[in-house]
């Protein structure tokens, strides 16, 4: 018995930067600004998924992203 697997292949990115308000709230750290950035990340492979995600917003986090999916 027998079966093969491929690995899926990313063949499409789109990054959507989102901001918003929020609350202070106090995490570990501290308290965090009373905003938020974010991208919103979405995927798709050439088997046809589709994947959604989100990362901080910071530039070295776009950076990687943008030079790892060219």
């Amino acid at each position: 018995m027998s079966s093969q697997f491929t690995t899926p292949v990313v063949t499409e990115m789109q990054v959507i930067p989102v901001a918003g308000h929020d609350s202070m709230l106090m995490n570990l750290s501290g308290a965090h600004a009373p905003f938020f950035t974010r991208n919103i990340v979405i995927i798709k492979d050439n088997s046809g998924h589709t994947g959604v995600g989100e990362i901080p917003a910071a530039r070295k986090s776009v950076k990687r992203w943008k030079m790892r999916f060219r």
